[in-house]
């Protein structure tokens, strides 16, 4: 997931037009997918106009999100090895890395809703409600506040 802060503009200069670098941040998972996406970013987002300015890491589920009696010998999810792995590729990439908390968020905007779904017999598709309440909606502030 790459968030652009602004959009590309252009602005005119007395003599010519010249092109301002869209500023990006990238959401890293910890996972291989993001890094190598945010590495090769770093490395040639220069050359087609795109400056990585920082990167953030998501907690949108955690064990203490689990319902009461949850399996205990389970790992818990968000056990914050991603969140570890995720700052790690930041800090090699030499980019300003965040972390975000978005667990409430997540409970009351796509967990809740789609559990309700389901109890009444409709059918719901949290990715797409996680994405535009939680990704491209309070992750998409928060780089705006942070970078």
């Amino acid at each position: 997931f790459l968030y652009f802060i602004g959009i590309e503009t252009y602005f005119t200069n007395t003599t010519k037009l010249m092109r301002v670098p869209l500023r990006a941040v990238v959401a890293l998972s910890g996972g291989v997918d993001s890094s190598v996406a945010a590495a090769l970013l770093v490395k040639y987002g220069r050359h087609v106009g795109v400056d990585v300015v920082g990167a953030a890491h998501m907690t949108n589920w955690s064990a203490a999100s689990e319902a009461d009696g949850a399996d205990s010998s389970a790992p818990p999810l968000g056990c914050g090895a991603e969140k570890d792995l995720a700052a790690a590729v930041a800090d090699r990439l030499r980019l300003p890395f965040h972390h975000c908390e978005f667990e409430a968020d997540f409970f009351t905007l796509v967990f809740r809703p789609t559990v309700d779904a389901f109890r009444g017999g409709g059918s719901a598709n949290p990715d797409c409600v996680c994405n535009r309440a939680i990704k491209f909606d309070r992750f998409a502030h928060h780089a705006r506040r942070a970078f």
